[in-house]
C-alpha cells in the first residue's frame, strides 16, 4: 500500500492507494472546476443539449498515485454547496480510488464561469474561466507588456486561502497580427488551460491598460438565480424537471400526478411561500443533476470508447420523498426510479458492466422486499426484479436485463 499527500489549494489529503486495480467504476460526480457536462443555457443562444453532449467526455483515472494527482489537479475539490445538497460524488470517487478501483467519472455542473476585464477606454480585453465553477473565482490574471517588446504577458495565479498567489500558467502573446510569431501567437490563437480570451474594440500592442491585474468573479456550480426570484417561482421548474426525467423512461403524463414522488411537490408548492428560498434553489439544483445524469450515462453504450465493470449512482437518489416533504415516508414507491432505470439499461447494452442500485433512501425496509404477490403491494426489490424495458418485444434476451444489476443498500446509511 502506497501512501501519498496531496496538497492543493490549502488543503491537504492523505491517502493509502491500493496496489492493485479491482475494476473500473463509472459514476458522475460534482466538482468546483473541470471538463464535463454543462447546461447548455449557459453556452449562449443556439446552443443545445446534443451539441453539449457530443463534446462530452468520461474521464478514467487509475488508482495509482499519478492517477490520484491527477483526479484532484483536474477537479480541484468538491462543489461549493455539496454539504447541503447531500452530494458527495467527489469524496466516493476519491475513496474508490484509494480502495483500488479505477473510477470513470464525468463531471455536471448547470453553474456559470467566472471573468473579468481589462480595461483601456472604451476598449476591453475579456477573460474568462474555461470551466463553470466556484474554482474559477480564485484565479488571478496580471497582464504587462514585455518591456521594450511589442507582445504581452499574462499570467494566471490560484489564491489560496491563506491569500497566497501560487502561479499556474505563463503566456506570451500579441494582439496585432504583424508581431505575432511561432513562439508568440496572437491572442486569437492563444491556448489555456485556464482561460479562455475575448477582446471588444480594435486593440493594438500599444494599448495601456488600467488594471495590472484582475481576480475573476463570478463563478458558481449551481444555477444563475436572480435575488428577486422567490421559492414559489422556483419550485415548479424544479417538478417540471423531474416529471421530464419520469416521463423519459415511460411513465405517463396522465399518470405523473399520481406518483408519491409529486404528491409531495405538489404539496409543498401549495406552501410554497414558507419554503426557505435556499432548500427550494437546493430543489432545482439537484434535479438538474438527476435529469440531465441520464444522458451523460448514455454516453457509456459507446463499448469502443468505454468498457466500465461497474456502474453506479453515487447516492443521488432522485424518487426520495423525505427530501421534499421534509418528513419520514411511511409507504411504498409506485414506481421504478429513473436514474435506477437508466443504470439498468446502460449496464445491459454496455460491454461487460454490471449497475449498482442503491435502495431509496426514504424506504423503510418492509418497503423494500416483502412476500407479497399483489402488484399492489410488492416491495421495490421485486419492481426492479419485474421491470422490463420498453423494447421487450424486440429483443430476445431481454429476461437477463436484471442479470445485470445489484441492489444494495443506501450509500453510506445503513
Amino acid at each position: 500500500m502506497a501512501k501519498i499527500t496531496i496538497n492543493e489549494i490549502s488543503n491537504t489529503y492523505a491517502y493509502n492507494i491500493g496496489a492493485s486495480s479491482f475494476a473500473t467504476v463509472a459514476l458522475p460526480i460534482t466538482a468546483s472546476w473541470g471538463p464535463g457536462y454543462v447546461d447548455p443555457e449557459t453556452l449562449g443562444s443556439g446552443v443545445t443539449r446534443d451539441d453539449v453532449l457530443d463534446t462530452t467526455v468520461w474521464q478514467r483515472f487509475p488508482a495509482t498515485q499519478q492517477g490520484m494527482e491527477a483526479f484532484v489537479a483536474a477537479y480541484r475539490g468538491p462543489a461549493a454547496n455539496y454539504r447541503i445538497a447531500g452530494d458527495y460524488s467527489y469524496q466516493m470517487a476519491m475513496t474508490l480510488m484509494t480502495a483500488g478501483y479505477d473510477v470513470l467519472v464525468c463531471r455536471l455542473c448547470p453553474g456559470t464561469r467566472s471573468e473579468g476585464k481589462f480595461n483601456a477606454s472604451t476598449k476591453k480585453f475579456i477573460v474568462k474561466a474555461k470551466y463553470p465553477g466556484t474554482f474559477g473565482n480564485n484565479l488571478y490574471v496580471t497582464l504587462a507588456k514585455v518591456p521594450n517588446r511589442s507582445y504581452f504577458n499574462l499570467i494566471v495565479y490560484a489564491v489560496e486561502d491563506s491569500g497566497t498567489r501560487r502561479a499556474l500558467e505563463n503566456l506570451l502573446f500579441a494582439f496585432d497580427i504583424v508581431d505575432a510569431t511561432d513562439s508568440v501567437p496572437h491572442i486569437n490563437e492563444l491556448e489555456s488551460n485556464f482561460l479562455t480570451f475575448a477582446v471588444d474594440g480594435a486593440i493594438d500592442d500599444t494599448v495601456t491598460f488600467t488594471e495590472s491585474g484582475i481576480r475573476l468573479s463570478g463563478g458558481s456550480d449551481r444555477p444563475a438565480i436572480p435575488e428577486s426570484t422567490t421559492s414559489s417561482q422556483l419550485l415548479p421548474g424544479a417538478r417540471s424537471m423531474a416529471a421530464d426525467r419520469f416521463k423519459a423512461v415511460g411513465v405517463a403524463e396522465d399518470d405523473i400526478a399520481n406518483k408519491e414522488y409529486f404528491k409531495a411537490y405538489d404539496a409543498l408548492i401549495a406552501a410554497a411561500d414558507n419554503v426557505d428560498k435556499i432548500r427550494a434553489a437546493t430543489l432545482v439544483y439537484k434535479e438538474w443533476l438527476f435529469t440531465n445524469a441520464l444522458y451523460v450515462y448514455d454516453l457509456l453504450k459507446d463499448k469502443l470508447s468505454y468498457s466500465p465493470q461497474r456502474i453506479i449512482s453515487p447516492g443521488w437518489d432522485d424518487q426520495n420523498v423525505s427530501d421534499i416533504s421534509g418528513d419520514s415516508f411511511n409507504n411504498r414507491l409506485d414506481c421504478v426510479s429513473p436514474i435506477h432505470v437508466k443504470l439498468m439499461d446502460v449496464s445491459y447494452y454496455s460491454r461487460c458492466a454490471t449497475a449498482l442500485i442503491d435502495v431509496p433512501k426514504c424506504l423503510k425496509r418492509t418497503f423494500v422486499y416483502n412476500e407479497s404477490t399483489s402488484e399492489t403491494e410488492v416491495g421495490y426489490a421485486q419492481m426492479l426484479a419485474r421491470y422490463q424495458p420498453t423494447n421487450a418485444s424486440n429483443d430476445i434476451n431481454f429476461g437477463l436485463y436484471q442479470t445485470h444489476a445489484g441492489l444494495f443498500a443506501p450509500w453510506g446509511s445503513y
